[in-house]
């Protein structure tokens, strides 16, 4: 099931910890695990964020709504949606859109742009040389960057989950000894 090293975890190493745990109550490991597992999807999603936000220029409240959590299956969606460039900051002037996209560079110009606000306020740019139609225009999407970071996440995870599993057993054998001696 789980991997424990020899580190002490306060009074008992984490091998020593959850063989008590397995021989005392078996389903408290089971309640350590699922609040492990909960507690360290809460980490993970916070550190996509930050992740994907050191190199685009996106708030934070973008980027947690592409992700998905699902705490009974113990996994975090992140779904391949574009993003419109109106999250990126978009500022109009008289005759185009500026926006950043990248926090290494400046604010471009999008050359043609227009922002409707009867159309939300987002990015477009006519398509031929009439006026309509038009397209909306996207900026990249949290996937592209977050696959560039796919081996941090994980580390990160696992580094999360061990940590907050050793502390959740230590906790249910305190409530499991605090029971036992009233």
């Amino acid at each position: 099931m789980l991997g424990f090293s020899a580190q002490n975890v306060g009074e008992l190493t984490e091998a020593q910890l959850a063989r008590e745990v397995g021989l005392l109550a078996p389903r408290a490991v089971e309640r350590a695990e699922r609040s492990a597992i909960s507690r360290t999807l809460s980490n993970v999603r916070t550190e996509i964020s930050k992740t994907v936000r050191r190199d685009l220029a996106l708030k934070a409240r973008t980027v947690t709504s592409v992700l998905k959590l699902d705490r009974r299956r113990g996994e975090i969606t992140v779904k391949a949606r574009a993003v419109p460039l109106k999250e990126y900051g978009a500022s109009r002037a008289r005759r185009w859109v500026s926006v950043r996209v990248k926090k290494s560079r400046g604010r471009r110009r999008v050359a043609g742009g227009f922002m409707p606000m009867s159309l939300g306020g987002h990015v477009f740019k006519r398509v031929g040389r009439a006026r309509l139609p038009i397209k909306k225009l996207f900026g990249p999407s949290v996937v592209g960057e977050l696959s560039k970071h796919t081996r941090h996440i994980e580390q990160f995870g696992r580094q999360r989950f061990e940590h907050h599993m050793a502390s959740r057993l230590r906790w249910e054998v305190q409530k499991f000894f605090r029971r036992r001696s009233k």
